[in-house]
């Protein structure tokens, strides 16, 4: 018997959803558009708000040891100067922040999972209750479909007037090497018109970032990312010079262009949207995969109270759309000033950055990653 609930995308999101509503004992279908399991992506990081709700899924020991323990981060300027000081193990009576592997956190999720992998959703019809599928080689209806197939989600757009991605002004390159500055502490430097971000992910291993001020869709060839970067950031200091001196053509350098859905769009008849498929955001926050992760567990707390109903899709939106609106706010302004091109607006910016006290700026993480955290109350 075909379930009733299709989940269309085995990223983080989906993934999530597909665990919280396996110990709920509700019965769904997972596809996945990809042929088959993959290692993905580079690094991510996993603030207090998403590393509890993973824990609540029994996720906690694994979590910790695939991935590092961030207990300080850093924002400094191109010369290394100090601009900004967050204190995560502040929050650890609440839980942890761990950076690791994409890839890693895709292994955990999946586990024990029956996805369908090679299924993409080529088209949807709406019936009367029901969503009518069309996969390869066959049809099958759900009373509910959710779309947790990312920033170019295809579900999304079979709806009418759904939003689309827009550029936010800037490139990024990613990449996953050797920690050999034998950093501790997750630290972004800060330039002109251009960021980079050194990130521990357990294993001996560095997550790194690049953003760079340019046009839409100037994709770099792979031989050629690393001689760029060498060259966009030789004048940064040491640690920088020391992770991208041993970058090759070989070292899978992603290159990616940032969007996001400045219109967020959350549910329509028999369907709910989460993750990227709902709220793209820019990734300034290392918040877009606690996002998703939030969207799932809340998701799954709304079918399990009000079962597959209009009240459970309502109250989903109704619970998340504000938190997560705030946040893509913050990351798109966080950005535009990490971006900063103008030398009178980035000596402001440091400046503005360096006075502002302490207190000010725990209370900003701890709002972000404790007191606001997602909870359906009742």
């Amino acid at each position: 018997m075909t379930p009733n609930i299709l989940i269309v995308g085995a990223g983080i999101a989906g993934l999530t959803l597909a665990q919280a509503l396996k110990q709920k004992s509700v019965a769904f279908d997972l596809v996945e558009r990809a042929p088959e399991p993959a290692p993905v992506g580079a690094g991510l990081s996993l603030t207090v708000n998403a590393t509890r709700l993973l824990d609540d899924l029994g996720f906690a020991e694994a979590i910790r040891a695939r991935g590092h323990i961030s207990e300080m981060g850093w924002i400094r300027s191109q010369r290394g100067n100090a601009l900004q000081r967050l204190d995560l193990s502040a929050l650890q009576p609440y839980g942890v922040s761990v950076a690791l592997h994409r890839a890693e956190l895709h292994d955990l999720l999946s586990q024990d999972l029956d996805v369908g992998y090679g299924q993409e959703v080529q088209g949807l019809e709406w019936r009367p209750g029901r969503v009518q599928v069309q996969l390869p080689g066959e049809k099958r209806e759900y009373a509910l479909v959710i779309a947790a197939d990312g920033l170019r989600s295809r579900v999304r757009a079979s709806l009418p007037g759904a939003p689309r991605p827009v550029y936010s002004g800037y490139t990024s390159w990613r990449f996953v090497t050797p920690n050999t500055p034998a950093l501790t502490d997750p630290t972004e430097f800060w330039g002109t018109g251009r960021r980079i971000g050194l990130i521990p992910i357990g294993g001996g291993q560095l997550y790194v970032f690049a953003t760079l001020n340019q046009p839409a869709g100037q994709v770099v060839a792979e031989a050629g990312r690393a001689p760029l970067l060498r060259k966009l950031f030789q004048s940064f200091p040491a640690p920088v010079g020391a992770v991208l001196e041993i970058l090759n053509a070989d070292s899978g350098v992603i290159q990616t262009d940032i969007y996001e859905l400045r219109t967020h769009l959350w549910r329509a008849p028999n369907m709910a949207l989460i993750g990227d498929a709902a709220h793209a955001m820019t990734p300034n926050l290392g918040q877009g995969a606690g996002m998703g992760i939030e969207d799932a567990v809340v998701l799954a707390q709304c079918l399990d109270r009000y079962g597959n109903s209009p009240e459970a899709l309502a109250t989903y939106e109704q619970v998340r759309q504000e938190r997560a609106s705030a946040i893509a706010t913050q990351s798109r302004w966080l950005g535009v000033m990490g971006q900063l091109e103008a030398n009178l607006l980035i000596h402001l910016r440091n400046e503005a950055m360096r006075r502002t006290p302490q207190a000010v700026t725990q209370k900003n993480v701890w709002n972000m990653m404790v007191t606001r955290a997602p909870v359906l109350k009742g």
